[in-house]
């Protein structure tokens, strides 16, 4: 029979594999890349492109780009839910009416959601 002592050491140990696989499951490093990455030029025309820019350039003159939001992985950004209710609402419906199920087709992935949805500067 173990004593207390190596019970609490193997409760440790499980406790360090479970936060380990946890760790791996989530991790991006180890997938393989995407051969023909996602974006959304493919389902948007270039005039929207260029407005969802433009909204997203007026909206962070006023609030400002974001750049401590991801500690991982650092981006200069601006959430969503910061542009005009509106624009919100009209990427909200695009990636909930086009993109995702495109993306599920196109990736053979189960159903998909967004998490976070942010524009990300490029600098």
């Amino acid at each position: 029979m173990p004593s207390e002592q190596e019970l609490r050491g193997f409760e440790l140990v499980e406790s360090i594999s479970i936060r380990t696989r946890s760790r791996q499951r989530l991790a991006i490093e180890s997938r393989p890349p995407l051969h023909v990455p996602f974006t959304l030029a493919m389902v948007l025309s270039e005039a929207a492109c260029v407005g969802l820019i433009a909204a997203s350039e007026k909206e962070a003159l006023r609030r400002g780009w974001q750049s401590t939001r991801h500690r991982h992985y650092p981006t200069v950004d601006l959430p969503v839910y910061d542009l005009s209710p509106r624009t919100y609402q009209g990427i909200k419906q695009l990636l909930d009416g086009i993109v995702l199920p495109r993306m599920q087709s196109e990736y053979a992935t189960g159903p998909l959601r967004v998490k976070e949805a942010f524009i990300v500067k490029s600098i």
